[in-house]
């Protein structure tokens, strides 16, 4: 039931941003293409806190993420790879801000968090991004 769950909300998710492509790999190498900032969350199917995730804090912000970001995810119940470069201390859900050049620039937030917490992350990344990155 867990993983029908976090399967339904990621494919709302999907369907909503279809225009993204969630490997972790892909998305940064568009990130870099596109000079924009990626967030990439650490989940696994079995996780009830990563379900809730999707459904309650990425979902209600998909509109921002899809515009300002790449967005990928790695379920770690697939056997996806998380980046050499990423700090993953094992608490899932993990996010990540990370820029083009693969610095991490937020991170990670462990666990999970309510959608104005997301959204203000958000505000204060595009400002502080627009300031440092897009001169």
């Amino acid at each position: 039931m867990k993983f029908l769950k976090l399967l339904v909300a990621l494919l709302i998710f999907k369907a909503v941003v279809a225009a993204s492509d969630f490997d972790i790999y892909t998305a940064f190498d568009k990130a870099q293409k596109e000079n924009k900032p990626l967030l990439y969350v650490i989940v696994s199917a079995g996780c009830p806190h990563c379900v809730s995730f999707f459904e309650n804090t990425i979902h209600p912000n998909f509109e921002v993420i899809n515009r300002d970001f790449e967005f990928a995810f790695s379920d770690l119940s697939k056997g996806d790879k998380i980046p050499s470069n990423i700090k993953f201390n094992g608490t899932i859900p993990s996010t990540y801000i990370v820029a083009p050049n693969g610095q991490t620039l937020v991170g990670p937030l462990e666990g999970n968090f309510d959608s104005k917490y997301l959204h203000y992350m958000i505000s204060e990344m595009r400002k502080s991004y627009a300031k440092n990155y897009l001169q």
